[in-house]
């Protein structure tokens, strides 16, 4: 009885003791699984780590990132207004079409190797007409071109096409060969010798034939020499007045092709005074993704007043004097001021858009005789990429001594 009293009366301390679960049962209580992922619960009886507090240098990380996005910001926009300037100067200085014009033609003073190709059509009236296609190497001194010739002559059937082929070799000494001659030739007698025979008695036929066929024998012999083959010619071989012309003329060349203070004051006279201007209202179509623009010839007499401001400014140069030395002051003078536009033919150029390089050329002139037009057009492109090599003939006969027997007695009447 004493025990029971004794167990079921228990003191305040005793009940604390008993309500607080042992330490050792905490400790051996497994985490669940939200606890897993989160921070572990501190420790009341662990001081709090060092490392709670943020570093001090951490403290001067942000105005760095802001001193870096404003050094951006000012590269970024600078860079802008620099393209900005670019596409600027492109559209409105290097893209202005005065100065591409003006561009073009100081580059073809200073051209030495292209290549170009085009046609030249005749209209030589009265249903006459000429078609010439034409190919042009240039590999200075040195030059070639070939020429393809079509004619369309009244009364006259052309069966093949002329080919004449012209080397110049830089030295005062120029080749030509043609082919296909001897056919026109012969063709153009026999009409000749048929519109003389129409008169003629039939008594007289046999004789007119007979005749004929001796001319065109003689024809054949003259014409077998030059046919397909290599003729000479330079002006030491004309007479002492052409060969001092041809000297002084290759000396002149020879400035304009090596001397570079020569081709220097050469552009910079036309710079200051460029008479090759653009017809500003004209409208041109691109070739080849190249823009065009038309030669304004009239303007109110403004180009023929650059043109002799142009001369006047060559003459004072090294180029100036000496082709004033071989020609005389008077191959300064320039034409009068043109008054009316007319018969001033239409010349219009294509002009690379990045390299300012001459890209084509068209020209289309009509002239007047009477009441007969004569029209001219021709039409060339050039290619700044392409080369080719240029043979000097090595077996070409004189040409002065060719042309004499041919022409030293016409077998025609």
């Amino acid at each position: 009885m004493d025990d029971k009293g004794t167990n079921s009366k228990k003191t305040p301390a005793d009940k604390a003791t008993a309500s607080t679960p042992p330490a050792a049962s905490q400790s051996t209580v497994a985490p669940s699984s939200s606890q897993s992922t989160t921070t572990p619960p501190a420790q009341a009886d662990q001081p709090a780590s060092p490392t709670s507090q943020p570093p001090i240098m951490n403290s001067v990380v942000p105005p760095k990132k802001k001193t870096g996005l404003i050094v951006g910001i000012v590269t970024g926009s600078v860079v802008l207004l620099l393209a900005i300037a670019a596409v600027l100067l492109y559209f409105f200085w290097w893209q202005d079409p005065q100065r591409m014009v003006t561009d073009a033609m100081v580059s073809s003073f200073q051209t030495k190797k292209v290549v170009s190709s085009g046609k030249l059509v005749m209209d030589l009236g009265s249903g006459n007409r000429a078609d010439i296609k034409i190919k042009a190497v240039a590999d200075s001194p040195k030059s070639k071109t070939e020429a393809t010739i079509t004619l369309a002559i009244n009364g006259i059937e052309t069966q093949q096409d002329i080919v004449l082929t012209v080397v110049a070799d830089g030295k005062g000494a120029v080749y030509i060969k043609g082919e296909h001659l001897k056919d026109i030739v012969r063709q153009m007698a026999e009409t000749i010798i048929k519109d003389r025979g129409q008169g003629a008695l039939p008594d007289a036929q046999p004789t007119v034939i007979r005749i004929r066929d001796q001319i065109l024998k003689q024809l054949d012999e003259k014409l077998n020499k030059i046919e397909g083959k290599w003729l000479k010619v330079s002006f030491d071989e004309l007479g002492a007045s052409y060969a001092d012309k041809d000297t002084c003329s290759q000396e002149i060349f020879d400035l304009i092709n090596a001397d570079q203070q020569v081709r220097s004051e050469l552009i910079n006279a036309y710079r200051k005074n460029s008479f090759v201007t653009v017809k500003k209202d004209a409208k041109v179509e691109p070739r080849d993704g190249a823009p065009g623009f038309e030669i304004d010839l009239a303007s109110d007499g403004k180009m023929s007043d650059k043109l002799r401001a142009f001369v006047d400014s060559l003459g004072d140069t090294k180029l100036g004097k000496k082709i004033k030395e071989c020609y005389g002051d008077k191959v300064f003078n320039t034409a009068n001021k043109t008054t009316s536009s007319k018969r001033l033919p239409t010349i219009r150029i294509w002009v690379d858009p990045w390299s300012h390089q001459l890209k084509a050329l068209e020209i289309k002139a009509r002239g007047s005789d009477g009441d007969k037009d004569r029209d001219l057009t021709m039409d060339m492109t050039f290619d700044y990429s392409k080369s080719e090599q240029i043979d000097i003939p090595s077996d070409a006969d004189n040409l002065k001594s060719v042309l004499r027997d041919f022409t030293g007695s016409s077998p025609i009447p």
